[in-house]
């Protein structure tokens, strides 16, 4: 007599948590791809200078470039648009460098790019451009998002990469 009672009390008691599951997973997924990926375009301008254009129409901004002043696209360099919507593992590939960090939990999420890397006196240089939906990172240097934000970088402007730290043994 007791099983029976606890089966009677156990499976709807089971029945609401798979329903109350099911909404809160639906409702999270749909927080979570709301506001959309982080679009950009890697092409090059009239002049031939490398420009990276950023997008992100839900968090109100229509383009953002980053134009690469004396930076010479690869080789076999043909424009292209990404959308930053899943993970993928990093360092994965860019038309003008690679994709270096990511957090795409709740789109858009945090992009960090690493763009036109290069040696100077020995040491690795780069361009770091973080997408957050806050700020623009460029070379770790905050910019607010407007709508026709430009900014112009050069090969000066690059940003010496930090040596991992070693650990201690």
């Amino acid at each position: 007599m007791k099983r029976d009672s606890l089966l009677k009390w156990a499976i709807p008691m089971f029945l609401i948590a798979l329903v109350g599951y099911v909404i809160l997973y639906n409702f999270d997924q749909r927080l979570r791809d709301r506001n959309g990926p982080w679009e950009t375009s890697f092409l090059t301008n009239s002049m031939g200078e490398c420009v990276l254009e950023i997008r992100q129409p839900s968090l109100g901004f229509n383009s953002a470039s980053l134009i690469f002043a004396g930076e010479t696209s690869p080789t076999n360099f043909t424009p292209s648009i990404l959308r930053f919507a899943e993970s993928q593992p990093v360092p994965a590939p860019l038309p003008f460098g690679q994709w270096i960090y990511h957090d795409l939990m709740y789109l858009p999420g945090v992009v960090t790019m690493d763009l036109f890397p290069d040696l100077r006196d020995g040491k690795p240089v780069r361009h770091e451009v973080e997408l957050l939906p806050r700020v623009l990172l460029v070379n770790r240097k905050e910019h607010r998002w407007t709508n026709g934000l430009v900014i112009r970088l050069s090969a000066a402007d690059k940003f010496i990469k930090a040596e991992p730290k070693r650990k201690r043994r």
